[in-house]
């Protein structure tokens, strides 16, 4: 956004840039770091980390429903988000 010439502060465009990553992006949920499932799935740290573990232990995600059977993650929520999931390898 700065190099098209908008101006506010770092805080103001950490802001933006939150609010794209929770509302648009997409999540590469067999790489994805604790912290993107965070913030892309809308939960906090502690059952971010426990998705981590858990695809770490069972190997990876293939479906939206095998991400449903993560600790800690809301059904509802993963099939509002089914089209940001994204399963390579």
């Amino acid at each position: 956004m700065k190099e098209f010439g908008a101006t506010a502060s770092d805080e103001d465009f950490q802001t933006v840039k939150d609010y794209i990553v929770v509302n648009f992006a997409l999540l590469e949920v067999n790489k994805a770091s604790a912290k993107d499932i965070s913030q892309v799935l809308r939960v906090d740290e502690k059952v971010a980390a426990d998705v981590v573990a858990y695809r770490e232990k069972q190997g990876p995600f293939k479906t939206v429903d095998d991400v449903k059977r993560a600790p800690g993650l809301d059904a509802a929520t993963l099939d509002a988000l089914a089209p940001r999931l994204m399963f390579g390898n």
